[in-house]
């Protein structure tokens, strides 16, 4: 990055455009919290906090506060940023996002194509392979060593204002009951900067599969790499697992396939063969069980029919459409027999 841009970043963050954009997000994403969030406070004193904010920002002298520790409405715990946090973090991503260089074969960061773009490359260099190695990063998000991403956005951002920001993201502290604790590895899922930095993380990976040349793409951590040759595919997973090593990860056993393309294979939620592609087993399973635990809970049928329409809407998107038609008729045989409890 050149000194114009080290400059810039903090200017764009801070930026009345990227905050209110940011302040908008954050009101519908927690547009349904209860009474008592803090979300509702912010909303209420915003045109005078807004300025102060802003003014926090620029002079580099914001910090964030320790995320809290709270139950689910299933009973798994979340670390929660607060509202202020929350929005600041997302005006960071909005100017990172475009800012750091991230892999085109990485394709869950937004404008990166997403999980359709990544099975849209899949299906268009499937003709030109025969041999498949489809994983993902065991513990992902839980395994991201602290001072390898550090290391690595120290490279990349030219800022230190921003850096420090950075910094007290992935360095959190976690508060419950009174007691602190201090995260010393992994990143939250319930940041906006998250997704952008497991793409950072893993962007050694990508940069090693673009210098060999292997056909590879990914979503998050799961990947597939695609060669014509055995001897080839063995090299790519040579190459890969070397790499993860570095970043102190490793491959999930359970969810690691090797084999012909021609055997069919899973990514993404959806079978693959040369013929075609299909939704997976598991994802039909999970839609399944979603549907069976609204009726149980007494859903209305609107709701129900919304859920489902959604889901459906969200395979088609990954089908060729000659395939959707065919695809509904297996659906409605499937869930066939699924009513109402009574």
């Amino acid at each position: 990055m050149n000194r114009q841009l080290a400059s810039s970043l903090l200017d764009a963050i801070a930026d009345d455009a990227t905050i209110d954009a940011a302040y908008a997000w954050l009101c519908q994403q927690r547009r349904r919290y209860p009474a008592n969030a803090d979300i509702w406070h912010l909303r209420f004193h915003w045109q005078s906090r807004r300025p102060a904010l802003i003014a926090q920002l620029r002079s580099g002298n914001y910090h964030f506060r320790p995320q809290q520790r709270l139950l689910s409405a299933n009973g798994k715990p979340i670390h929660l940023w607060c509202a202020e946090d929350a929005l600041v973090q997302k005006a960071m991503a909005m100017v990172l996002g475009s800012a750091l260089p991230v892999s085109p074969r990485c394709t869950h960061v937004k404008g990166q194509g997403g999980l359709k773009g990544a099975l849209r490359w899949l299906r268009a260099k499937l003709p030109q392979n025969q041999f498949v190695f489809r994983s993902d990063v065991k513990g992902y998000y839980e395994n991201i060593d602290h001072t390898v991403l550090l290391q690595q956005l120290d490279a990349l951002v030219p800022d230190k204002a921003v850096l420090r920001l950075l910094t007290q993201v992935i360095g959190r502290t976690v508060e419950s009951g009174g007691i602190f604790n201090v995260i010393k590895k992994g990143i939250g899922r319930g940041s906006p900067l998250s997704p952008l930095l497991a793409a950072i993380y893993l962007k050694p990976l990508d940069d090693v599969m673009d210098r060999a040349g292997i056909a590879y793409v990914r979503y998050m951590d799961d990947w597939v790499i695609m060669t014509p040759r055995r001897h080839q595919l063995r090299r790519g997973i040579r190459l890969l697992q070397q790499t993860l090593q570095q970043l102190t990860l490793s491959t999930h056993p359970d969810k690691t396939w090797v084999g012909k393309i021609d055997r069919g294979f899973t990514f993404l939620g959806y079978h693959h063969t040369r013929a075609g592609v299909t939704p997976a087993k598991d994802t039909i399973a999970c839609f399944r069980e979603r549907i069976t635990q609204l009726y149980e809970q007494g859903a209305g049928q609107a709701r129900i029919g919304v859920y489902a329409t959604r889901w459906w809407r969200w395979v088609c998107a990954g089908l060729p459409g000659t395939q959707v038609l065919v695809e509904q008729k297996a659906l409605t045989r499937t869930t066939r027999g699924l009513s109402p409890a009574p």
